[in-house]
């Protein structure tokens, strides 16, 4: 499996996706405003929250044991069985529950969650088989189709004065397409369900579901605590927020998609020292993109959500700044994170992530009613810093980790040199306006690249990254 080839096809569409997702919200906020967004982005969260219950590390389960090679078809036609029956008791808590559920959203949405649940629970699972087959760039495609529906549908309805229906349709329509065409991409046929398997499956995704856990908590739960003790307008200005930290944490996040089935593949050979070997090589462009944005965001975060998303987005501006420190500690975390689960070790994942999760939890619940955004924002830090910190103790007991020092020293010089032309930019040219804010912001990112390009060990590094055949790969 060629790392660098898929990871860098991955992103690229994965990238064209994210912009369109960037593109949309800065026109779904424009036209709907923050509270109304806030409604779609409460709507999200709780979906979100009900895929625990729905999955239980299921997903994850199903890609590892068929990446391991055995029996393929038996694994995915047990998991099916098994994902109907978790699916069918979310969809019946969700009818229990609806009245309370759409006071708390604040709009009649709660029968499609129902609905939600069941297209976003098995149109993942068709993506998680695809990973367990290898084919991990081939998800690109479904990821940017998915959100292609949603923001182009979504936004011809809300043109349309559907407003935050229309946003949940396109949400809807999306996980739909992703549902059939992955189901079409899928090589491995279906086989005979067995007591087996399905124990199998268990013991991985019991350990997986914490993990699983730890990823639907640090995205959502925050939001779930604004939604309780702030107001809608507070939830679309931190969502927001949010989704643009998400932007910038992309690389780091098909980074990991990336090696998992490489270092599963690895580990059931011992190949430990290839493995070692891979790590250290994604270390820095993990947070190559995730310094900088730092150190920008550290100066620009009012103009940035004002001017591009509108003017009651910017009581989240110091929220902003603290979200994408977590950035930094999530890229490493979240690579570090997947390599646990990828040698086999998903109790000490758990362990990590169950850490990071209670943490979470308590801080969200008691700085979120004290300090409101930033107090939701901090939580989400200190956790990161929480489950990264296990992730590497744990999985340092098992394979060398190593960091390469001298590259991410340069990295962040590099960035510090980058804020101080950002600073005097400001000063001089201004960003009362939104082309010059996108001046000041190309400015700086030419000369960090710039800076990048003249240290060679990080020139290769960053240009190894390009599907060419001719420079360095990460995979030994």
């Amino acid at each position: 499996m060629d790392i660098a080839r898929s990871t860098a096809k991955l992103y690229l569409a994965q990238l064209g996706g994210s912009a369109l997702v960037a593109s949309g919200l800065v026109f779904f906020s424009r036209e709907l405003g923050a509270a109304t967004m806030g409604v779609f982005f409460l709507f999200q969260a709780v979906l979100e929250m009900l895929m625990v219950p729905a999955d239980f590390g299921l997903r994850g389960a199903v890609e590892k044991r068929i990446s391991e090679g055995e029996r393929p078809p038996d694994i995915l036609t047990t998991g099916l069985v098994l994902k109907v029956g978790l699916a069918l008791a979310a969809v019946a808590g969700i009818f229990a529950f609806r009245g309370q559920l759409n006071e708390y959203i604040g709009a009649e949405l709660a029968l499609y969650l129902a609905v939600g649940v069941v297209l976003r629970e098995f149109s993942w699972l068709m993506m998680r088989v695809l990973k367990g087959e290898l084919r991990v760039e081939e998800t690109a495609t479904l990821k940017f189709a998915q959100k292609a529906v949603w923001i182009l549908g979504g936004g011809a309805l809300v043109y349309l004065d559907w407003e935050v229906e229309g946003l949940v349709y396109g949400l809807l329509g999306g996980f739909a397409v992703v549902l059939v065409w992955g189901t079409w991409k899928v090589s491995t046929p279906l086989g005979r369900p067995s007591a087996e398997r399905a124990r199998s499956l268990v013991d991985y995704s019991k350990y997986n579901a914490v993990t699983s856990v730890q990823g639907y908590v640090g995205n959502w739960l925050d939001i779930v605590f604004i939604g309780f003790f702030l107001s809608q307008t507070h939830v679309g200005a931190y969502e927001v927020s949010w989704r643009v930290t998400t932007f910038v944490l992309l690389f780091s996040k098909v980074i990991a998609q990336s090696i998992f089935p490489q270092i599963s593949e690895w580990s059931g050979e011992d190949a430990h020292g290839r493995i070692e070997s891979l790590l250290t090589s994604v270390i820095t462009p993990s947070v190559f993109f995730l310094i900088p944005a730092f150190v920008g965001t550290a100066l620009l975060a009012e103009p940035i959500l004002e001017l591009v998303f509108g003017t009651e987005f910017g009581i989240a501006r110091v929220a902003f700044v603290v979200l994408m420190g977590f950035t930094l500690v999530r890229g490493v975390g979240v690579v570090f994170g997947r390599a646990l689960g990828a040698i086999d070790q998903p109790r000490l994942a758990a362990i990590s992530g169950v850490s990071a999760t209670v943490t979470n939890v308590v801080l969200n619940a008691v700085l979120v009613f004290q300090f409101g955004l930033l107090g939701a924002a901090t939580a989400t830090l200190v956790s990161a810093f929480v489950g990264t910190a296990l992730d590497v103790r744990f999985l340092s007991r098992h394979v060398a980790v190593r960091f390469p020092v001298t590259e991410l020293k340069y990295c962040v010089v590099s960035a510090g040199v980058m804020g101080g032309v950002v600073f005097v930019a400001r000063s001089g040219i201004g960003v009362g306006t939104l082309w010059e804010l996108l001046a000041v912001i190309a400015l700086g990112a030419a000369t960090y690249g710039g800076l990048i390009l003249l240290f060679r060990p990080l020139r290769t590094r960053v240009l190894g990254t390009l599907p060419t055949g001719r420079l360095e790969r990460w995979s030994p």
